[in-house]
C-alpha cells in the first residue's frame, strides 16, 4: 500500500518511546491507514500484531488486546508449521504467574488463545504435542470471557501482561501492538488505557488509533496526552502529496478544488479520485452514510448560538473574512470569535482555507444538504444573496462570492425574478456557459464591448474545453437576450447583454464552479494591473490583449505608437519598445508597450522578470526589446533550399516539386519542412515565423477542388470528408470557419487553425516552394515592424576585412546547417551535385577615401565561390586603390580570377555594389541593402 505525505508521522510512531502512542485525527485522516503502513514495517526488530478494531461494548479493550496477542502467534505459528512450540509457552505461561489470584486467569487466557490460533490455522500446521494440547483444550476459559465481558477488570489487564512477557521471550522481540477505532471506548476501557500510558509495558508497546470527532474525543486525547503517551496528530495532506497521488492514479484534477472539497484528509481524496476516474465531478462527490450521521450527531451536539452560524455559514463556498462574518451573521465580533472556538473544538471548522478556520468541502455540503432542512435553506440563501448584492454595490464582489450565488439563487424565486437575465444564466447548459465566459473574458474596458465572435469560439475551444456546434451555441445565446451580434459573411462581432449585475455574477459564479478554470473577467485587462502595470513603471502608450500575435504583429503596433496624429498631422516620435507574450491560467496574453526613455524599458525587463516570478499562475513565453539588435536574415530558408536543389550557388526563387505525388503525401513534406525550419531556428526566428510549435495541414478535396488549412500546435496532416468542410470553396463565406473546420477535424485546445488557402484545381507542384517564399516574407515583415521612425540601419559592421570575413564565414555555415536540417527530415531529395560546404572568394574594390568605403557609396562587391569537402571558407581580398565605378560584369569577373588565380570558367559568380552584394551574401537579400551599413572602426 502507497501512503502519501505521511513519512513524518510514520517516523514520529516508530521512534515514539512512550508505552502507548495514539494516532489522532479528524475522520478521514487516514489514522488506521498509517497503523497499518506501520505494523507491515519489517525494517524493525519489533513484531506486530494486526490491526484490531475495537468494538462498542464493555470490555472491548481487552479484548482486543488478547486478540493482538493471537495474531502475533498466528503469524509465528505458521512460520513454524506446527502448534508444538506455542503449546508448550502457553502451558507453562500459567505456571509462571506469581500470583494465585490470576493463575487461573492466566491458564484460561493461554487456553483461549490456543484455540483462537488452532481454530484460525487448523489443518495447515502440525499438530502439538498430545497432553499439552489436551490440557489447553479442556481448560475452561469461561472464566476468562466472563470476566473480559462484565467489563475493565484489573486483574485481567494483568494477566494479558503476565502472557505478553512470555510471548515476547517465545518470539524473541518486542511487541508493537495496534487497535483502531479508540473513540468507542466506554468509560472503564478509557481508564484501564490511562493506566497503560503512564506505567511502563517492558517489552510491549501499544498503538491506537482514535478519531477526534467530539469535545468529549479531543478531551480524552488530552489526558492520555497529560499522564504520557505519545501523540502523533495526522491533519489533512498538503497540496504537494495529493498532487503526487493523483498523479500516480492517473486521474486529472484541479489540485486547488480538490483540496477544497476533501480538506487533503486521505479517505476522502481515494473516494475523489475514484469518483472522478469514474467520470465523476468533484463537486458532486457523494456522502457516505457514516460521515452524513456523524455530522449530524456533531451538529446536534453544537450550541444554539454555534448552530445557527452554521446553517447560514454552510451556504457560504469559502470562509469570509471575520469582517464579513459579523455582518452576515449580525452578530459583535467578540461572540463570533466565541462560537468559532466552539466550532473548531467540536471538530465542525476542521481545516482551514486561505488561513481561516472553515469546513472541509463535504462536512459543509453534509450539513447543507442533509442536516438543514429546506425552511432553513431558504432562509440562509436569502440572507447571503443579499449580502452579495451589498457588496457588488460597493464594488467589493469577489470569485467567491459569484459562486455563492450561482450556487443559491435557484432556492429564491423571488431574488431572480428581481434580477433580470439571472435565469437564463442559471439555465444555460454548460456549453452556453463556456462561450458566455469566453465573451466575459474577452471584453475590454469601456463603452465599446465588442469582440470577434469567431475569435470567443476559438477562445472557448482552446481555454475552457468548448466543443461540439459551436456556432449553433453562440446563436442560441443570441435568440436568448444573453448575446447580441452582428455579422456579414466576412466578420462576426458579439456585445454581451448582462441585464442585471447578478446575471454577471452568476456567469462568473458558475464558471468557477464547473469549468476547467476560474474564468478572470476581462482577462488581459486583469493581467496588464495586477501583474504589468506595476512592472512596467513609467511608459508612454500601449497595447495589450488576449492571444497570440506574432511578434512581428507587436512590432506593427509599437510602430503605430510612434505616429501622433493631430488632424491632418502625423509627429513621429521616437520610442523604445518591449514586447511581452504571457499565459495565464493558460491563456495567452500580449502586450506591445512603448517607452519614452530607453533606460526606464530596460529597468521594466528586469521588473516583469522578478513580477512573474512570483506568479505561479502566469508563464512568461517571450519578453524582448523592440527593435532588436540586427535584422534576422530573411532569405536564408530560401537559400538553402536553392543549395538543395539548384546546382547554382542560390536560387532566386525556390523551385517547384514538379511531382504529380498526391497531396496528402505533399503536405506532409510541407510539414517536415516546417519542422527543419523550426528546428534550425533560435527562439526570435521562431517567433517571426509563428512556428513556436509544430505546424501541421488539415485537407479536403473535392472534385476539382482543394482546401488547405495551416494548424498551429498539430503534427500530423489531418483530411476530413469534403462533407465537413463547413463552407463552399468559393461563394458565400462563413465568419466562423476556422472554428468549424477545427471542430470538423477533431482538434483539440491546443491546435489552432491559421491561414486557410483555397485552389481551383488540384495543382500542388508549388506548395513546398509556397512554403520556402512564406518564411522570407514573414522575416521580411519581422524586420520592416524594427524600423523606427529615422529609418536607421539595422545592422552595422565596422569596415574592416576581418569583420567582413567573420560575417560572412557565419552566414555560409548558417546556410549549411539549414541545408542539411532540410535535408534530414527527408522533405526534399538533394540534388545529384548537392554538397553543403562551399569556398567563397570576395574582391572588395573601394577608393581610398574613407568616407567611401564606410557608406560604400562606390564600393563594388564580386564574388564566386565552388563546392567544398567538409568545411566552409572564406577569402576576401580589397582593393583600395582602384576605380569602384560599376564596369561590365565579364571585366569584373575576370579581375576576381586574376586576384586569386581562380579559373575564370567557374559558373557562379556575382558582382554588384558593395552594400547590397554584401546584404545578399548575408542572407538578407539585396531589397535590405538599406538596413545593412559598413561603419569606421
Amino acid at each position: 500500500m502507497q501512503l502519501y505525505g505521511r513519512s513524518r508521522e510514520l517516523l514520529q510512531m516508530q521512534t515514539a518511546a512512550a508505552p502507548l502512542t495514539i494516532v489522532s485525527g479528524d475522520s478521514g485522516a487516514g489514522k488506521t491507514a498509517l497503523l497499518g503502513i506501520a505494523a507491515s514495517d519489517e525494517s524493525t526488530a519489533a513484531v506486530h500484531s494486526s490491526v484490531i478494531t475495537l468494538q462498542r461494548r464493555a470490555g472491548s479493550l481487552q479484548l482486543a488486546l488478547m486478540q493482538a496477542l493471537a495474531s502475533i502467534l498466528e503469524a509465528r505459528a505458521a512460520e513454524e508449521g506446527s502448534l508444538e512450540r506455542l503449546s508448550r509457552m502457553l502451558a507453562r505461561a500459567s505456571t509462571k504467574v506469581v500470583e494465585a489470584r490470576l493463575r487461573d486467569l492466566a491458564m484460561g487466557a493461554s487456553a483461549m488463545l490456543f484455540g483462537w490460533v488452532k481454530d484460525k490455522l487448523g489443518d495447515t500446521v502440525g499438530c502439538a504435542l498430545e497432553d499439552l494440547a489436551h490440557e489447553l483444550a479442556t481448560t475452561s476459559t469461561d472464566e476468562f470471557a466472563a470476566r473480559i465481558s462484565a467489563g475493565a477488570d484489573r486483574d485481567v489487564v494483568d494477566t494479558f501482561l503476565a502472557l505478553a512477557a512470555e510471548i515476547q521471550a517465545y518470539v524473541g522481540a518486542p511487541l508493537v501492538l495496534s487497535l483502531d477505532g479508540a473513540e468507542r471506548l466506554g468509560e472503564d476501557d478509557r481508564r484501564i488505557l490511562l493506566d497503560i500510558a503512564s506505567a511502563p509495558l517492558g517489552p510491549v508497546r501499544l498503538r491506537v488509533a482514535l478519531a477526534l470527532a467530539s469535545e468529549d474525543a479531543s478531551a480524552w486525547a488530552l489526558q492520555l496526552r497529560e499522564v504520557g503517551a505519545a501523540d502523533v496528530r495526522l491533519h489533512g495532506l498538503d497540496a504537494d502529496a495529493v498532487s503526487s497521488w493523483a498523479d500516480d492514479s492517473g486521474v486529472p484534477i484541479d489540485i486547488g478544488r480538490m483540496m477544497r472539497v476533501t480538506g487533503g484528509m486521505p479517505v476522502y481524496v481515494d473516494a475523489a479520485l475514484a469518483h472522478v476516474s469514474q467520470g465523476g465531478e468533484l463537486r458532486e462527490l457523494p456522502i457516505g452514510e457514516s460521515f452524513q450521521a456523524q455530522t449530524e450527531a456533531a451538529f446536534h451536539r453544537l450550541s444554539r448560538d454555534a448552530r445557527r452560524a452554521c446553517v447560514v455559514l454552510s451556504a457560504l463556498s469559502e470562509p469570509p473574512n471575520t469582517d464579513e462574518i459579523v455582518e452576515l451573521l449580525g452578530v459583535e465580533q467578540d461572540a463570533w470569535l466565541q462560537v468559532r472556538r466552539d466550532l473548531e473544538h467540536a471538530r465542525v471548522l476542521a481545516t482551514t482555507v486561505d488561513g481561516l478556520p472553515w469546513f472541509h468541502d463535504l462536512r459543509r455540503r453534509a450539513i447543507w444538504e442533509t442536516v438543514l432542512n429546506d425552511d432553513e435553506r431558504r432562509s440562509a440563501a436569502h440572507r447571503v444573496l443579499e449580502y452579495v448584492m451589498d457588496r457588488s454595490r460597493a464594488d467589493q464582489v469577489s470569485v467567491r462570492h459569484a459562486v455563492d450565488l450561482a450556487r443559491l439563487s435557484c432556492l429564491d424565486p423571488v431574488f431572480c425574478a428581481e434580477n433580470p437575465g439571472l435565469q437564463a444564466v442559471l439555465e444555460a447548459d454548460v456549453m452556453e456557459l463556456r462561450i458566455l465566459v469566453s465573451v466575459m473574458e474577452l471584453v475590454m474596458p469601456g463603452d465599446q464591448q465588442a469582440i470577434d465572435a469567431a475569435s470567443a469560439l476559438e477562445h472557448a475551444r482552446e481555454t475552457l474545453g468548448a466543443r461540439g456546434d459551436l456556432v449553433a451555441v453562440l446563436r442560441g445565446l443570441v435568440d436568448r437576450g444573453l448575446l447580441v451580434m452582428a455579422e456579414n459573411e466576412h466578420a462576426a462581432v458579439v456585445i454581451p447583454a448582462w441585464s442585471s449585475a447578478a446575471s454577471l455574477l452568476a456567469c462568473l459564479g458558475r464558471g468557477a464552479d464547473e469549468l476547467p478554470r476560474i474564468p478572470v473577467p476581462r482577462l488581459a485587462t486583469a493581467v496588464f494591473d495586477s501583474v504589468l502595470r506595476s512592472a512596467l513603471g513609467p511608459f508612454h502608450s500601449g497595447h495589450y490583449g488576449v492571444g497570440q500575435p506574432r511578434v512581428s504583429g507587436l512590432g506593427e503596433m509599437l510602430r503605430d505608437l510612434q505616429m501622433d496624429r493631430s488632424g491632418d498631422t502625423v509627429t513621429v516620435r521616437t520610442l523604445h519598445g518591449l514586447t511581452i507574450r504571457l499565459r495565464a491560467q493558460g491563456v495567452s496574453v500580449y502586450g506591445a508597450i512603448g517607452f519614452e526613455d530607453a533606460a526606464d524599458r530596460d529597468h521594466a525587463l528586469t521588473q516583469i522578470r522578478d513580477a512573474v516570478d512570483y506568479q505561479d499562475s502566469i508563464t512568461l513565453d517571450a519578453l524582448a526589446p523592440w527593435p532588436c539588435d540586427a535584422p534576422l536574415p530573411s532569405s536564408r530558408f530560401v537559400d538553402a533550399w536553392g543549395l538543395l536543389t539548384s546546382t547554382s550557388r542560390r536560387a532566386n526563387t525556390p523551385a517547384s516539386s514538379n511531382s504529380a505525388e498526391p497531396v496528402r503525401d505533399i503536405l506532409e513534406r510541407c510539414r517536415l519542412l516546417y519542422t527543419a525550419i523550426r528546428n534550425a531556428s533560435d527562439d526570435t526566428t521562431r517567433s517571426a515565423l509563428g512556428l513556436e510549435r509544430p505546424r501541421g495541414y488539415v485537407l479536403s478535396r473535392s472534385d476539382r477542388q482543394l482546401m488547405y488549412a495551416e494548424v498551429s500546435g498539430l503534427d500530423r496532416v489531418i483530411e476530413v470528408a469534403s462533407a465537413a468542410v463547413p463552407t463552399p470553396f468559393f461563394g458565400v463565406q462563413s465568419p466562423f470557419v476556422r472554428v468549424e473546420l477545427a471542430e470538423s477535424a477533431g482538434l483539440d485546445g491546443t491546435q489552432r487553425v491559421g491561414v486557410m488557402h483555397y485552389r481551383m484545381g488540384l495543382d500542388t507542384d508549388d506548395l513546398m516552394a509556397k512554403v520556402i517564399e512564406g518564411t522570407a516574407n514573414d522575416l521580411k515583415k519581422f524586420n520592416q515592424a524594427q524600423g523606427l521612425a529615422t529609418q536607421r540601419p539595422l545592422l552595422r559592421l565596422p569596415a574592416r576585412v576581418q569583420t567582413i570575413h567573420e560575417a560572412v564565414q557565419g552566414a555560409l555555415d548558417r546556410l549549411s546547417a539549414d541545408a542539411l536540417a532540410i535535408a534530414e527530415t527527408g522533405a526534399v531529395r538533394p540534388h545529384s551535385d548537392f554538397s553543403p560546404y562551399r569556398t567563397m572568394y570576395l574582391l572588395v574594390r573601394v577608393p581610398p577615401d574613407e568616407p567611401s568605403w564606410v557608406f560604400g557609396a562606390h564600393g563594388s562587391l564580386t564574388s564566386t565561390s565552388a563546392p567544398a569537402t567538409d568545411r566552409n571558407s572564406v577569402h576576401v581580398i580589397v582593393e583600395t586603390d582602384a576605380d569602384p565605378e560599376p564596369r561590365p560584369f565579364i571585366e569584373e569577373s575576370q579581375e576576381l580570377a586574376r586576384a586569386f588565380g581562380l579559373d575564370p570558367e567557374l559558373d557562379t559568380w556575382s558582382s554588384g555594389d558593395l552594400i547590397s552584394g554584401l546584404s545578399e551574401l548575408l542572407g538578407m537579400g539585396r531589397d535590405w541593402s538599406n538596413q545593412v551599413r559598413l561603419e569606421a572602426g
